[in-house]
């Protein structure tokens, strides 16, 4: 179990504690026998925004820089959304899917509206963009 109780600090616990998209990089783990791994995780909303998975990828390289780093956490960001918006699309499969209007497209900020354009769904992206709060 990587949770925070178990594991002390590590990619997934801090990431599922904080809600947000880290990199817990080698001697940052709590546990030595973490600290030759670099843990970049991002946490995955279901349809109505609940927190319910982190997708992490992890990298014993000791080599790994800080450059390449960045590029593993837009790849982990991006499969997030992709993951969200599926699971989104589900969650709706009669609804008609819509972009929020944000102004980061890769948001991943959806609305689902009804045959009548009621909106019936939101992903957690397009609550915080469009300040839904229920």
């Amino acid at each position: 179990v990587w949770n925070e109780e178990c594991q002390g600090t590590n990619g997934i616990g801090t990431c599922l504690v904080e809600q947000r998209t880290l990199t817990i990089h080698r001697d940052q783990h709590f546990q030595t026998r973490n600290t030759g791994l670099s843990c970049t995780t991002a946490p995955i909303y279901d349809h109505e925004g609940n927190l319910v998975a982190a997708l992490d990828v992890s990298s014993c390289r000791a080599d790994l820089t800080e450059a390449f780093a960045s590029l593993i956490s837009v790849a982990v960001v991006d499969a997030v959304r992709r993951i969200e918006a599926e699971n989104f699309r589900m969650a709706f499969p009669k609804a008609r899917i819509l972009l929020a209007p944000v102004t980061d497209k890769g948001s991943g900020a959806l609305i689902a509206v009804d045959v009548d354009d009621l909106v019936v769904g939101a992903t957690r992206s397009a609550r915080l963009a469009l300040g839904i709060t229920q």
